[in-house]
């Protein structure tokens, strides 16, 4: 047959959802744990100590061996770096695996609910939720960096005063932890200068054109952008465990958050006794980073009990549209987006106009438009971090908003948004004429210092078509975008006019390489794929060495022992050999595990005699052979 048939074969056979469903329910209950860390931990991998340590009461020996079974099962495979291990999930079998194992471990089962894993209790709970907050948040920071109060130093690092001032605004995450504001921010930091929305110029921040063009979109657009840089950059994976939340059923609705604090550690680790027992609680800074800043997305929801964590409760609307429109990785690692847009990422519950107030104040509800929020954002200081945002007006605000670039028109179209009566109107509008009515022009000036030349170009008609003024005994003002017709009409008439360049910003991109590492996540190093056979190994004879006690002859004989054990696991066939363990006997084994990247090379098996599972260095396993 040829091998791409051979191939196909194989494959058809192993995403095929009767064998998957069948292998998923022969598993015991420590193999869909690690099945479902693998499967969880997506394109970052899982590291083989992150998963031999995640198994209370279980020796790592036997996880071991659980995780060679899973692999002849072709449910994950593995990879070899220099000195590591890590496991993978297949892609193909991910969706179809991840629902399964995920509804065990997060949901529970009938006999787990009398250990509390069910949602009996979470309806007393308080909850907490972060929807909406992180993109009003977002737009705040961006238009602190629009009115030039943001800077980085030369670490990479955004200045303190600055970072202290715009978490002291993010009030209302300190319900969870008085050090989550400032956790955000650099959350936030890091997004901004991953998804290219600001750059540099002598360490003080400004919006590029990704950013203000962010600024001008929709809502439930930067959330989504933010989502997928998040899945992308961040966790490098979590498209399909999100996808499985969305299938889960409606009932219950919330669950214990240990159990899924014991799956979502794999992401950052370390894993902590506590995510074991389904009755913890936990305060923000024992959860896995992986949970937290599901929160921080507004993915999830907090319950709170006894003023510690308990609870976790997906939000079913904002998962199932991110999960149907989020990007999917293809085979060559690229995100690839959907074609359809989200609906409206849900509501507050809380009213959708603002609502005008004296003083110059008005409250404006968190899910209003993005483009009016930065508006407010840019003439407004916001003095509370509630559902409801409390703006105040004065005369020092509004003048720096016109001056970060909002215009008139944008400002009255803002006025008559909040609907201020008419007086406060007519005040707000006498302010901003105070920086509007008089301004600085950045406009091109054609100078000419010779009378005779400057008479001779004011009898030009075509000259004076592209000009806009003459200033007497000076020269004339033109738009920009007419130089180059200009210059060649000069130069029709002898003329070469020099250049008198204005001053442009030298913006460059934001490095926060000075602090990088400590954000950074833990990811392991995968190396290339493990497989049993390396490849050309059996299309010719090995030679026979000349000295059979060279070094030579020990790796000959090294490989036919190797050769002939993963023959025996392959085919469940038993195996006969000599060993001295104290004492030289000959041993019968069914074996069951190579451990090729150990050091001495080792493999595990149950004795026929005693029923013992034992390890044994293949080295010292002498006149080994396969019983027939």
């Amino acid at each position: 047959m040829q091998a791409a048939k051979v191939i196909q074969l194989v494959y058809d056979w192993a995403v095929k959802p009767d064998r998957i469903a069948d292998s998923l329910k022969s598993a015991d209950v420590q193999g869909r744990h690690l099945i479902a860390l693998v499967y969880a931990s997506e394109e970052r991998g899982a590291a083989e100590a992150e998963l031999l340590g995640s198994l209370e009461a279980f020796p790592p020996s036997q996880a071991l061996m659980l995780l060679g079974k899973l692999e002849q099962e072709l449910l994950i495979f593995s990879r070899e770096a220099d000195k590591s291990r890590t496991f993978h999930g297949f892609r193909e079998l991910a969706d179809l695996v991840l629902p399964a194992v995920l509804k065990d471990q997060w949901l529970g089962t009938p006999s787990a609910d009398k250990a509390g894993q069910s949602g009996a209790g979470a309806e007393t709970a308080s909850w907490i939720s972060f929807r909406h907050f992180l993109t009003s948040h977002l737009c705040h920071f961006l238009c602190q960096v629009a009115l030039g109060a943001v800077k980085i130093t030369q670490n990479g690092e955004m200045h303190r005063k600055d970072a202290q001032e715009l978490a002291q605004r993010f009030t209302f995450s300190e319900r969870l932890s008085s050090g989550l504001p400032a956790e955000e921010v650099q959350f936030l930091l890091h997004f901004a200068v991953g998804a290219s929305l600001v750059q540099q110029e002598d360490g003080l921040l400004h919006l590029s054109a990704e950013g203000k063009s962010l600024l001008r979109g929709e809502r439930r657009d930067a959330w989504r952008r933010i989502a997928e840089w998040w899945m992308e950059s961040r966790m490098y994976g979590m498209a399909h465990t999100l996808r499985a939340v969305a299938q889960f059923p409606s009932e219950p609705a919330a669950g214990r958050v240990s159990p899924w604090a014991n799956i979502l550690w794999i992401y950052s680790g370390p894993h902590r006794k506590g995510y074991h027992d389904p009755k913890s609680s936990f305060t923000w800074e024992n959860l896995p980073k992986a949970l937290q800043e599901l929160w921080l997305l507004g993915l999830v929801d907090f319950g709170m009990s006894k003023g510690r964590i308990a609870w976790v409760r997906p939000d079913r609307d904002m998962v199932s549209q991110l999960a149907a429109h989020m990007a999917s990785r293809g085979e060559d690692g690229i995100f690839y987006a959907g074609n359809q847009r989200p609906e409206e990422i849900g509501n507050t519950g809380h009213p959708t106009r603002p609502i005008s107030l004296p003083n110059m104040e008005s409250l404006v509800p968190l899910d209003s438009p993005l483009g009016w929020q930065q508006r407010l954002e840019l003439v407004g200081l916001k003095s509370n971090d509630e559902f409801m945002g409390r703006y105040r007006f004065t005369k020092e605000t509004v003048i720096q908003g016109l001056q970060a670039g909002l215009t008139m028109e944008e400002f009255k179209d803002l006025l008559g948004w909040l609907g201020f009566e008419g007086p406060a109107t007519q005040t707000l509008l006498e302010w901003a004429s105070t920086y509007a009515s008089t301004l600085f022009m950045d406009t091109l000036v054609l100078k000419v210092s010779d009378p005779v030349r400057f008479r001779e170009l004011q009898e030009i008609p075509q000259f004076l078509e592209m000009i806009t003024e003459v200033i007497p005994e000076y020269g004339f003002t033109l738009n920009r975008n007419n130089k180059i017709r200009v210059k060649e009409l000069l130069q029709h008439f002898g003329l070469v006019p020099g250049e008198d360049s204005r001053r442009v910003l030298d913006l460059a991109p934001v490095s926060l390489a000075g602090i990088g590492n400590a954000w950074d996540l833990p990811r392991p190093e995968p190396g290339p794929p493990a497989y049993r056979e390396s490849p050309g190994s059996l299309r010719a004879p090995a030679q026979e060495p000349k000295d059979k006690n060279g070094k030579e002859a020990r790796e000959q004989e090294m490989r036919e022992r190797i050769e002939t054990l993963e023959n025996a696991i392959a085919e469940e066939k038993k195996i006969e050999f000599s060993y001295a363990a104290p004492i030289m006997k000959r041993i019968s084994l069914k074996p069951l595990l190579l451990l090729k990247h150990k050091d001495p090379i080792k493999f595990i098996g149950i004795e026929l005699d005693s029923g013992h599972r034992n390890e044994y260095v293949l080295e010292q396993a002498k006149a080994l052979r396969i019983v027939e």
